[in-house]
């Protein structure tokens, strides 16, 4: 199994799906450089024309529970 890369994949970034559009952002490192926030943005609009938008912040460990 590939497993992200701590350091180089989890960054900032954006993509366009067709109406939604995502954003994902990774605010400075916290607990010691162990800990990334990683908070995701969704956007679209609604059949009435309507901006709509939903967010969700995680936490992701660079060390493996199952380790």
């Amino acid at each position: 199994m590939v497993v992200a890369d701590f350091d180089a994949d989890i960054i900032d970034g954006s993509e366009l799906r067709d109406p939604y559009f995502l954003t994902w952002t990774v605010p400075a490192v916290t607990m010691d450089g162990n800990v990334k926030t990683v908070v995701v943005n969704v956007s679209w609009s609604d059949r009435l024309g309507q901006s709509q938008n939903l967010s969700l912040t995680t936490q992701i460990s660079r060390f493996s529970e199952f380790d």
